[in-house]
């Protein structure tokens, strides 16, 4: 069951139902780690970036990346926008462990939940911005 209150696709444009657990219908649908936020769930999508030669993991879950960016290719360019690159969403277990190697190798301090807003579009300083 989706989360509380959703019964189609978080995508603003499409009326299809939700697909198995998540919140975005099965031509959005996105793989990734199933959550549970009260009485519904969701899925967490990963996606490996690269900026200024830093590697890491950006996790949206799969309501918000249908809301505010209309699914996978609107988040890939919000990302780019803000100055990633490499972006590519993890799409099993296997690619995440691999992921896991190359960040290891230059590992980046903004991993995490995205953000609006990263250091470096904010003009503060990065130490202030850590997830």
């Amino acid at each position: 069951m989706p989360f509380a209150g959703i019964e189609k696709c978080a995508v603003s444009s499409c009326k299809e139902t939700c697909y198995r657990q998540g919140n975005l219908c099965r031509k959005h649908a996105v793989p990734g780690a199933l959550v549970r936020v009260g009485d519904g769930t969701g899925v967490v999508a990963h996606w490996y970036a690269e900026r200024d030669g830093e590697r890491g993991l950006i996790v949206v879950d799969d309501q918000d990346l249908g809301e505010l960016f209309g699914g996978k290719e609107g988040f890939t360019a919000k990302l780019k926008n803000q100055g990633f690159e490499k972006v590519r969403m993890i799409r099993t277990p296997e690619e995440v462990a691999s992921a896991r190697i190359e960040i290891r190798k230059a590992f980046a301090y903004w991993g995490g939940p995205w953000r609006a807003q990263y250091p470096w579009e904010t003009g503060r300083p990065g130490k202030h911005e850590v997830n």
